[in-house]
């Protein structure tokens, strides 16, 4: 039986550096210098219409806006993690992402409930943002 590699992100020239930054911990966004919103790096232009960015270092806090938990994987890569819990996170800064929620049982997480990210470092230049529930 053949071995299984899970998918990963094939970084661009304009997101290259967001992810060799996760790969490092910290998660970077773009804040538009214009309006001060901030974005993930797959925008180029902001919701205000400019074009020019800052990068900031977000403090990596947020809370879960939806999730759901999968039992049958989607590749054959996945199997073993199975179940697992994928989420839409909203960041401090206003920013939403998808991303899994790890070292949580899907029975202990809920909208609104706070997440911290913390990191799956692939190798030197990739790593990927995940989150974990913040304890109450």
């Amino acid at each position: 039986m053949s071995e299984f590699k899970k998918p990963q992100p094939s970084p661009t020239a304009w997101t290259q550096s967001f992810w060799q930054n996760c790969a490092s911990e910290r998660l970077m966004l773009l804040r538009c210098s214009t309006c001060s919103a901030h974005h993930l790096p797959t925008r180029r232009v902001c919701s205000c219409g400019a074009i020019n960015f800052d990068a900031v270092e977000s403090v990596g806090l947020g809370e879960i806006i939806s999730y759901t938990e999968v039992h049958r994987a989607p590749d054959p890569a996945f199997k073993a993690e199975l179940p697992y819990v994928i989420a839409i996170i909203e960041l401090q800064e206003g920013v939403r992402l998808m991303s899994n929620i790890i070292q949580s049982e899907a029975k202990d997480l809920g909208i609104g409930k706070k997440v911290q990210c913390v990191f799956e470092t692939l190798d030197e230049t990739l790593g990927v943002p995940k989150f974990k529930l913040i304890k109450d």
